[in-house]
């Protein structure tokens, strides 16, 4: 079974809650980790694609969502923790399939072929150090990533090999 598509880069609070939506849906997730919120990197993907943050509605959501949509333009989708509570957890983890389909529908579209760079594609380019990956995120203005993380963050990007080659050095 295909997954509904969202060309939205879907911006939610932590893993659990990337791991229900990237289970339902085929879209990028990006995780805030609660208050931590990348500032520089919010505002790169702001410049390059369509955002939608979802959270729920307790206080941390809202200051979440209040701190990205200063940073830049978004869509905003929040779950009602009444609709999302399970073993006195709640949350966009804890909804119900039928929920978040509800919640995402207005936001699913055509599918969108994408070009994906690959750690081998990094390595065969020459990049494979610390220092290069530190000189990427310097140069996007981005916080410092693992090297998994920031091939996520440079295919949501749609940043191109040749790019990346000069921001590594």
């Amino acid at each position: 079974m295909n997954k509904p598509y969202i060309d939205h880069i879907v911006i939610v609070e932590g893993t659990s809650d990337k791991s229900k939506v990237s289970s339902l849906f085929d879209c990028s997730v990006i995780i805030t980790n609660g208050y931590d919120v990348d500032k520089g990197l919010i505002k790169l993907l702001g410049e390059k694609r369509k955002l939608l943050i979802l959270t729920d509605d307790d206080e941390a959501g809202k200051q979440i969502r209040k701190t990205i949509n200063s940073i830049t333009k978004c869509e905003n989708a929040e779950v009602n923790i009444k609709d999302c509570d399970k073993h006195h957890k709640h949350g966009v983890a804890e909804c119900d399939i039928e929920v978040l389909y509800n919640l995402l529908k207005p936001f699913v579209t055509e599918k969108k072929n994408r070009q994906i760079i690959t750690n081998i594609d990094l390595y065969n380019a020459g990049i494979n150090s610390k220092r290069q990956r530190d000189n990427i995120c310097d140069k996007l203005s981005i916080n410092r990533y693992s090297q998994k993380q920031l091939i996520e963050i440079i295919n949501i990007l749609g940043l191109k090999i040749e790019e990346i080659i000069k921001y590594a050095d």
